[in-house]
């Protein structure tokens, strides 16, 4: 689980994008990334919520 509190912790640009050593396919990344990403329409990406993503969630 994200603890927002330790988050805030870490400065924004250190924690713009990383990946969970639990499981390494899948990338976090900042809104701010995600909107920068989806500006140039790219193709085989999936953004999901943290509150809509979970361990097992199939990808398309």
């Amino acid at each position: 689980m994200l603890a927002e509190d330790k988050l805030e912790d870490i400065a924004l640009e250190k924690r713009l994008m990383f990946f969970l050593l639990e499981k390494t396919s899948v990338f976090l990344v900042h809104q701010s990334v995600k909107e920068a990403m989806e500006s140039i329409s790219p193709t085989g990406l999936s953004f999901y919520s943290l509150e809509e993503w979970y361990s097992d969630i199939v990808f398309d």
